[in-house]
């Protein structure tokens, strides 16, 4: 398959120029950097995809600075500003190219070191005095750059030029310096005179030379009688501040549930003495992943989340799936022992969710929207977090998952869920409060086994009715 075909079929079966028509409207920048695109591989399309692919690097590597295609018709008939970068491949019946007399400058780059593809890197050094020199390489990698710069911008001022097809307007002031204006001026042979305009006949154009006039004595403005200010002895109503209520910061979802339980925990101390707190091994074992090379369960965790979160991944081979868990856990900032332990966990977790009913689920959801962030104006104040997934099921519901990732084999595996559920209750509110429909919850355990237990509706209105009567300092 050719390479431009490839590129067509991709955007087919995606509808993404229907997207973006839709979005942006018809003639949109996005739309038209599409269509520029498909139209490169089209001229190029015939080659293997590795040389189409090298072709995209050498014409990012020579048009750097190459605008992207602007969005409108250029024939809509309106005036249209824009670099002559963004003007590439479009032509107009008039164009203005203005400020043609600026001084062309060097280029921007550092004066101390030079590199070019063909004459390798060159650079100026300090002498036995502390002085910068240029050595014989530096001054002629300099010459060398110098000469592809101004050949860089002849080929601008040439884009420019042709951009017109009728009427071409050249404007600026000459200089001193090396400049646009001076330069045409020179190719045509033109020397302006003293006549405030002349014209020029060539071949198959003529050329029109404009003076400005000199500018005249400037007339000094009679003096005007200053008006006494109006002095207000009082400020209206209107222009006084406006007084706005302060709003209560928003509360994270893991503090409001931090403050339940410290809540609970002072009731029973002072109104039920003979319930003592519950002495309960930690569902997260240090020795698990915190000692001495191993990752801390809270980083395997967030890799663990990342990879759920781009789903398709999921699908992948599984040297692809190790691939981008070792790119996860590279960013994470492990060392290779730690890294080494955190991409065994996640392995593991990953293929706990892959071999579960629930991941076919997922699979099979008409929408999908993972690691969703929310904000619920809730009765005990602005809450926000993050749902990890909700999705619609092919019979219209939606459900709600959460994933655990911390180490909860089958004695603790009820326990983690019992404490997930007033969580569980405020992810469900805030959706029923945006969306106006009632997710159906799962608590998802993956960490040693894949345990998936849905929440009665009964347990998140029981938990939500606790978690009105807390009140966060």
């Amino acid at each position: 398959m050719d390479v431009w075909r490839l590129v067509r079929d991709a955007l087919d079966l995606t509808a993404f120029e229907v997207t973006l028509a839709l979005t942006e409207g018809e003639g949109g920048r996005q739309l038209n950097n599409v269509g520029k695109f498909v139209e490169f591989a089209r001229q190029h399309g015939a080659v293997s995809l590795a040389e189409f692919l090298s072709k995209v690097q050498d014409l990012k590597a020579r048009e750097a600075r190459e605008g992207e295609a602007p969005g409108g018709a250029p024939e809509s008939g309106a005036v249209q500003l824009m670099s002559i970068h963004a003007a590439k491949g479009l032509e107009f019946p008039v164009v203005c190219v203005a400020d043609l007399g600026r001084t062309i400058r060097a280029g921007r780059g550092s004066p101390y070191i030079l590199h070019d593809p063909e004459f390798g890197i060159v650079c100026r050094v300090r002498d036995e005095n502390g002085d910068w020199q240029e050595p014989a390489g530096y001054t002629w990698g300099k010459w060398l750059d110098n000469r592809m710069e101004a050949a860089e911008n002849r080929r601008l001022l040439y884009v420019a030029c042709t951009r017109a097809a009728d009427l071409l307007i050249l404007s600026g002031q000459l200089g001193r310096g090396e400049s646009w204006m001076k330069e045409l001026l020179e190719a045509w042979q033109l020397e302006p005179g003293t006549e405030e305009e002349e014209i020029f006949g060539f071949e198959d154009f003529s050329i029109r030379l404009r003076q400005a006039p000199e500018p005249g004595e400037l007339i000094p403005l009679p003096d005007q009688e200053q008006k006494p200010s109006l002095i207000l002895e009082q400020i209206p109503e209107l222009a006084k501040p406006l007084h706005v209520k302060p709003q209560l910061p928003p509360i994270s979802v893991t503090h409001l549930l931090e403050s339940l339980e410290e809540q609970e925990a002072e009731f029973r101390a002072e109104f039920r003495p003979e319930f003592r707190p519950e002495v309960r091994a930690p569902i997260y074992q240090r020795g698990d992943g915190a000692g001495q090379g191993k990752a801390p369960g809270y980083i395997i965790g967030s890799i663990v989340h990342r990879m759920i979160a781009g789903w398709e991944s999921l699908g992948l081979p599984e040297p692809e799936r190790r691939s981008i868990l070792v790119r996860l856990a590279r960013r994470a900032g492990l060392n290779p022992r730690a890294a080494a332990h955190a991409l065994q966990r996640a392995e593991m977790m990953i293929a706990n969710l892959r071999s579960h009913p629930i991941y076919e689920q997922v699979c099979g959801a008409r929408v999908r929207y993972f690691e969703l962030p929310f904000d619920y104006d809730s009765p005990v104040g602005p809450l926000h977090g993050v749902i990890d997934v909700l999705y619609q099921g092919q019979d219209g519901g939606w459900q709600l998952i959460d994933w655990k990732t911390e180490w909860a084999p089958a004695e603790t595996a009820e326990q983690v869920i019992d404490e997930a559920v007033p969580q569980m209750a405020v992810y469900c509110m805030a959706v029923k409060e945006a969306m106006a429909v009632e997710p159906e919850v799962t608590v998802c355990l993956l960490n040693p086994k894949c345990v998936a237990r849905s929440i009665a509706a009964e347990d998140l209105a029981a938990a939500w009715e606790e978690i009105d009567k807390v009140r966060v300092g």
